[in-house]
């Protein structure tokens, strides 16, 4: 956590918050026990921001995909590749079958 409180930059960690004691953890972020007041919380939304994590998007399709890609994955499409190269159908159907039910449910999950 940053925080410029007075005019100057308090840089506080969260393994250094950790060690304070609660006092002193209240007096170096300028807050106590109630918590800061209406317009000392505006003032630092206005200087800071929101206090959140922003969220990373990830393409659905890239994400489906990545369950075909490593070395299982590779050799369940290499047995599938096999099977229809030498014309086992109900093999490849099956495995087939497999490998796609795996990746729904991991994509699913």
């Amino acid at each position: 956590m940053t925080f410029h409180i007075n005019e100057r930059l308090i840089l506080i960690n969260t393994e250094e918050a950790k060690k304070l004691s609660l006092a002193e953890l209240f007096k170096r972020l300028s807050s106590n026990e109630k918590g800061l007041s209406t317009s000392e919380a505006e003032k630092r939304l206005q200087q800071f921001g929101p206090n959140e994590i922003p969220e990373k998007k990830v393409n659905l399709i890239i994400k489906f995909l990545g369950y075909f890609w490593g070395p299982i994955p590779w050799m369940i499409e290499a047995a599938v590749a096999v099977s229809a190269i030498i014309q086992h159908w109900i093999d490849f159907g099956i495995i087939f079958v497999l490998l796609m039910v795996n990746a729904v449910v991991g994509f699913w999950q």
